[in-house]
């Protein structure tokens, strides 16, 4: 029932028809609860089949009629905003136009504002409505960050402002914003704008590659701001060794520069035996066989007049013993095969292999 309530009374999801499925999975989960209460009062077995059918028979029901619930109190809610804004000169005091409960209520109230008139592009006369419904919100709660947000929002991705928008953010930081705000600025200005950035590149290249006529012109602009999006968290957070990994692969199976990719492989294995070391005894221990390792084969090879040089941070070493058990391998496996950490050890080698030279691989060793 608090469940029911919590989706009934907030909404939390932007979505209306997420809080209609989710109300009514709530009240009929509500229901359930109430029939397995009567049956701890009587354990008759013919009492027992019976709640049975009831509870199997009335789930479908009960979950529409709590998802009705939360729609008629949703849509009554819009059209009580609607009706007491429609009409609001936004030019006079919007203090007290309306009577809102708590700010939640006005980040409801301010979803009539998502009407879209074609694809990304809102209804302007909705999106006014909601910027009335926002300031009046402001004009109530004055001093709360989770509004400043809110409108802060509506001005860049509704208005296409972002200065304005920024002035907002900045006036939001210094209004002594809670933990969950504070995470709310840094997914506002890092994480969306970067996230939207690289979706909006992606799909413009795609949508070249679609036409009759490519121009290469145009493809290289459209690459050139993927990478753009690409490389921007890169220099912000340096030393991410996913991040650098992915910009590799990026560069190695989109703008097809293996040499430069090699260049930010090694990077990232170099960081993560570094971050290894620091933290893992263990790690560097097997760093240390490793490169033993390595290194006497390098012996051994030399000494057979087979000179060449072996790295095991960019090279991809496996050390398997006689049975052909792995023992150890080197970062770059991980990078190039994709295999986590330690999941290859007691391994055989020969899963490394495809067939058929997998299945035969013992009796080579033997």
């Amino acid at each position: 029932w608090a469940n029911f309530y919590i989706f009934l009374r907030y909404s939390p999801h932007v979505v209306s028809f997420m809080n209609y499925l989710r109300s009514g999975v709530c009240f009929s989960m509500f229901y359930i609860s109430f029939l397995f209460v009567m049956l701890v009062f009587n354990h008759h077995e013919q009492w027992r089949e019976c709640i049975t059918w009831i509870m199997i028979g009335g789930f479908l029901p009960m979950a529409s009629i709590g998802a009705l619930i939360s729609r008629f109190h949703l849509q009554r809610f819009f059209a009580d905003i609607r009706r007491v804004f429609i009409d609001v000169d936004p030019t006079q005091s919007l203090r007290g136009v309306y009577d809102f409960v708590s700010p939640l209520d006005v980040e409801i109230a301010s979803r009539i504002g998502r009407v879209w008139e074609s694809k990304r592009v809102l209804d302007k006369e909705s999106l006014s409505l909601a910027e009335l419904v926002i300031k009046a919100g402001l004009a109530q709660f004055p001093s709360h960050s989770f509004l400043t947000i809110i409108y802060a929002n509506l001005i860049i991705e509704g208005h296409n402002m972002l200065q304005p928008g920024q002035r907002q953010m900045q006036a939001a930081v210094k209004q002594d914003p809670s933990p969950m705000v504070r995470y709310m600025l840094y997914l506002r200005e890092q994480l969306l704008p970067t996230h939207k950035n690289a979706l909006m590149a992606t799909s413009q290249f795609w949508t070249i590659l679609q036409n009759h006529n490519v121009s290469f012109r145009m493809l290289s602009t459209s690459l050139s701001k993927i990478e753009g999006t690409v490389a921007k968290p890169r220099e912000q957070y340096g030393n991410n060794v996913k991040l650098l990994r992915l910009y590799a692969k990026f560069l190695e199976g989109i703008k097809n520069d293996p040499s430069k990719a090699e260049m930010y492989y090694q990077e990232a294995s170099k960081i993560e035996d570094l971050q290894g070391d620091s933290g893992d005894d263990h790690n560097h221990g097997h760093a240390m066989l490793l490169r033993e390792g390595a290194a006497a084969l390098v012996q051994e090879n030399a000494s057979k007049g087979n000179n060449f040089v072996m790295d095991e941070r960019t090279s991809l070493t496996v050390l398997a013993n006689s049975q052909g058990i792995i023992q150890m391998t080197s970062a770059r496996i991980f990078a190039v095969l994709g295999y986590r950490k330690n999941e290859l050890d007691g391994k055989n080698v020969a899963c490394l292999m495809p067939q058929p030279w997998s299945g035969s691989h013992n009796m080579y060793v033997k």
